[in-house]
């Protein structure tokens, strides 16, 4: 962080789009599922707490685990527990084939990109998010510089871009045609 205090930890669950709750015909807006289902925003006494919450919310949830990679040690942890197939990969369009490594970068364009992805999300769904303090760091960032300061919008940004990834784009159900 540039503002010389300690570094949070964010963590972010969103349920996408379910097309078994939401058929292909409705609106987005009137979507039940694509919100956020769990945040967190915490400095545990220790590095492995936190990531061993991060761990708990992916089993719990069954979601992807996608982390800022520039803050790698978590892929690293993971790993070790035998916890690597909760990883969502970016898809490396150049190549063809899914990066090496899981997660995303929050710096360059791609910030850019994360706070496109949130501002569209609030537009859309955020009459429907119930998770105030995401919504309190929304309100409050001014600028892409701020961005290392926010750790738990990070995390959200974060999470709506994983949403956007062909590897779940891949698993997805087909949805339903009435």
């Amino acid at each position: 962080v540039t503002s010389g205090r300690m570094s949070k930890g964010g963590i972010a669950t969103l349920w996408d789009r379910d097309y078994t709750v939401d058929a292909a015909d409705v609106e987005p807006r009137y979507w039940k599922s694509f919100k956020f289902v769990c945040t967190y925003l915490n400095r545990p006494g220790k590095t492995s707490d936190f990531y061993d919450d991060v761990l708990m919310q992916c089993l719990y949830f069954g979601s992807w685990l996608y982390p800022e990679v520039n803050v790698a040690e978590i892929i690293e942890y993971a790993t070790e527990r035998k916890m690597a197939g909760f990883f969502l990969y970016d898809f490396d369009y150049k190549t063809g084939r899914f990066k090496s490594v899981p997660g995303f970068y929050s710096q360059g364009e791609v910030k850019q990109s994360l706070f496109n992805n949130t501002r569209d999300y609030i537009e859309l769904h955020g009459h429907k998010e119930n998770h105030a303090d995401f919504l309190l760091q929304c309100k409050e960032i001014e600028s892409m510089d701020q961005m290392t300061d926010y750790d738990l919008f990070t995390a959200c940004a974060g999470a709506l871009r994983g949403a956007k990834s062909k590897m779940i784009e891949i698993q997805q159900p087909e949805p339903e045609k009435k």
